[in-house]
């Protein structure tokens, strides 16, 4: 029996696409809070991690846009 590390005994996600992180990452800038869930629900938390073409994630952008139900939404994602 091969020994392996625990890690490769779990299925994990695949990396997010970057057009998919460009994609969330202009719900937040809208503040559309349901194409951001949609996303969530489809990537998971990983998502709210990652960082779009200038370096920004979607909380920078609800917050920059001032969508307070975003940046509440990433927020709330984060910590779960």
């Amino acid at each position: 029996m091969k020994n392996s590390p625990l890690r490769d005994n779990f299925p994990s996600r695949p990396p997010v696409p970057a057009e998919d992180v460009e994609q969330f990452c202009r719900h937040a800038m809208r503040g559309d809070v349901d194409g951001m869930a949609e996303m969530l629900v489809q990537h998971g938390r990983d998502i709210l991690h990652r960082r779009d073409n200038i370096n920004a994630c979607a909380l920078t952008w609800a917050a920059y846009g001032g969508y307070d139900d975003a940046v509440v939404s990433c927020l709330r994602k984060g910590r779960e």
